[in-house]
């Protein structure tokens, strides 16, 4: 039996990867395998926006405040928090990723005044250290920002765990690595930093809907992530933070806003801040944006986030089969880890035309189907396997295209000159 013949009677399956598939608004003839800067739109989450536009703002204006509005942004921070094992006011949906991460960073850097190092690393996504190094340029100058250099990812653990010790203040990485999809033990590190009396805070955007999470189960102090990957909340969707509820009376939110106070609608003059999660909002949060998050999250917990990722190793292994049999070959290589325990849900494939070949992919000439991937430098195709909406026939097609290109030299139909957002 061919590798397309598995593909066919694989997908034959009503439970596989691929069955939530009539619930995404994707182009006909258009496989996504963004790898995961934006996922596709559900249909109800275009109905819903559509909804929340022209009924509750055009018709009953600012009465949906009382009528849905306020109570929609506690509801989808309860589903976020239900998604990562988190209790209600644990978690919130507010701001952008860096906004969070700020909040929370100077609140446990604020804490641990006696401590003088930040430890991160080199494979962190690079505006949660741009947000580092301003904190400690305009905050804490005392502070010593340490970013490892990860040199071997097979040693990411151990690297960090022999560089935690009595000064280290916070230890702040993101989960899962956007160029390789390198999964970091979370529960290992945890533990070390707390052995030491440092504070966690995790980054989950590109693990939140992908990998299973269990924030109780690994000792997760604080954490961002983002709702506009996996979760398909749309673009500049919010973000989410949480925070464990042993340490939210001892955090601070460093910018106090109107939402953060315990009665924002009595208009004070005296600030009282939220004792939860809560505190750490800020202003009035975008409506519209956060109406769009809830059909993602509810699929999400139909689906279970543990069935998602069961489906996820097997269209990692069935694309391993077209890789040694005819991508290696051709001298695509992959630096994500072969052990799903050290992996995300993306696969980092490099091709020294990576650039050149993500163009061809996106904008075919000798194809009937597109194939939305994304490049990062230097050399990276990522591609997300997402089983909420992908199959194995999506995969079998995309590495036949793959070889398709590559055979034909169809990349060089394109320019190497980097344009615009890939």
């Amino acid at each position: 039996m061919n590798l397309r013949e598995i593909a066919l009677q694989k997908d034959r399956l009503s439970d596989g990867p691929g069955r939530y598939k009539d619930h995404f608004e994707i182009p006909d003839q258009t496989i996504y395998l963004d790898g995961n800067s934006l996922g596709p739109p559900l249909i109800k989450s275009l109905e819903v926006v559509k909804k929340t536009t022209e009924e509750e703002w055009q018709n009953r204006l600012i009465r949906s405040w009382n009528e849905d509005w306020l109570e929609s942004w506690a509801r989808i921070s309860h589903k976020i928090a239900t998604l990562i094992n988190a209790e209600p006011g644990e978690v919130i949906v507010t701001d952008s990723v860096s906004v969070n991460l700020y909040k929370l960073a100077f609140a446990a850097i604020a804490l641990q005044q006696n401590r003088k190092e930040i430890l991160t690393d080199n494979l962190n996504f690079p505006s949660d250290i741009y947000v580092l190094q301003g904190l400690t340029k305009n905050h804490f100058q005392a502070k010593i920002l340490n970013i490892l250099e990860q040199k071997n990812e097979d040693k990411v653990e151990e690297n960090i765990l022999n560089h935690i010790n009595s000064e280290t203040a916070l230890v702040t990485f993101s989960h899962v690595s956007f160029q390789s999809a390198r999964r970091y033990q979370m529960a290992e590190i945890n533990q070390k930093a707390k052995a030491f009396g440092a504070i966690n805070l995790w980054d989950f955007s590109h693990s939140i809907g992908a990998v299973p999470i269990d924030v109780k189960a690994s000792g997760v102090d604080l954490a961002v992530g983002c709702t506009y990957k996996y979760l398909n909340g749309g673009p500049g969707a919010p973000a989410f933070l949480f925070v464990r509820k042993e340490l939210q009376k001892q955090l601070r939110n460093p910018i106090q806003g109107w939402f953060s106070h315990q009665n924002p609608f009595e208009f004070g003059l005296s600030f009282k801040r939220k004792e939860n999660a809560w505190q750490f909002a800020i202003g009035t949060p975008s409506v519209i944006s956060l109406k769009a998050i809830e059909p993602g999250l509810d699929l999400h917990l139909k689906a279970s986030s543990a069935q998602l990722w069961e489906e996820s190793k097997e269209l990692f292994e069935y694309f391993l089969l077209y890789f040694q049999n005819f991508l290696k070959g051709r001298n695509f290589s992959i630096s994500s880890s072969s052990n799903p325990e050290f992996r995300g849900s993306h696969i980092a494939l490099h091709h020294s035309e990576a650039y050149r070949i993500n163009l061809s992919l996106i904008h075919p000439r000798t194809s009937e189907k597109t194939f939305i991937t994304d490049h990062r430098p230097p050399d990276i195709i990522r591609i997300a396997l997402t089983p909420l909406y992908l199959g194995f026939k999506d995969i079998a097609d995309f590495c036949e295209r793959l070889i398709e290109i590559i055979d034909s030299k169809e990349y060089e139909n394109h320019s190497s000159e980097k344009l615009g957002v890939i």
